[in-house]
């Protein structure tokens, strides 16, 4: 029983950096460069395993009312597209100065510091918005299921320090991780404009 609480708080503080890291990069706050995605081929292998993951351990839960199934839903469809994220990074890993990403799927381009375009533009970037938004919602909605699942409080706050223990390690101060205003979207770059002129 100890061990099984004990992988329900690996697991819940893993959820919650997922799903905080995927909001840093949609914001804007944290991108890398497209060169850095070569090495993330397991990250994303990973990312879909979560999915499954979560799919297999909660179905019994979900499945009993129409929010849940939606949930349900959401983990399949991210599944399937973690799955083709990592088939296509396999199959095309762009070079540290490579221009030639024309295989590449967008939202690897739209996540990375090096797209030029408005990443907020509902025509444009549209689908990659609400891929990144479901994405979150899955891996919160993976957090919640698994955090209700921990009893012991103490075990509850263990999992909020070991996912910022993560995020800081992984992403705050990881130097692959730029943080570059034309990222962000109009009202959140004024605002870290504003910091920046202070700083």
């Amino acid at each position: 029983m100890i061990a099984s609480e004990e992988l329900k708080v690996l697991w819940t503080s893993f959820e919650l950096f997922m799903a905080i890291s995927h909001f840093l990069v949609l914001i804007g706050v944290k991108n890398s460069k497209i060169g850095f995605l070569r090495r993330q081929t397991t990250y994303f292998l990973l990312d879909a395993l979560t999915h499954l993951f979560n799919l297999c351990f909660h179905h019994k839960l979900l499945l009993n009312n129409a929010f849940g199934f939606l949930i349900y839903i959401n983990w399949i469809v991210m599944f399937i597209g973690h799955v083709y994220y990592y088939l296509n990074l396999k199959l095309n890993p762009p070079k540290p100065d490579d221009k030639s990403v024309a295989n590449l799927c967008n939202i690897f381009l739209w996540s990375c510091v090096e797209f030029t375009k408005n990443r907020f533009d509902i025509k444009q970037c549209g689908k990659e918005v609400v891929e990144t938004v479901s994405d979150i919602v899955a891996h919160s909605a993976g957090y919640y299921y698994m955090f209700t699942e921990i009893k012991s409080d103490a075990y509850k706050i263990l999992t909020i320090l070991l996912m910022a223990m993560a995020l800081y390690n992984r992403m705050i101060r990881f130097k692959y991780f730029l943080t570059e205003p034309q990222m962000m979207p109009k009202p959140l770059r004024d605002l870290y404009s504003v910091f920046k002129l202070k700083s």
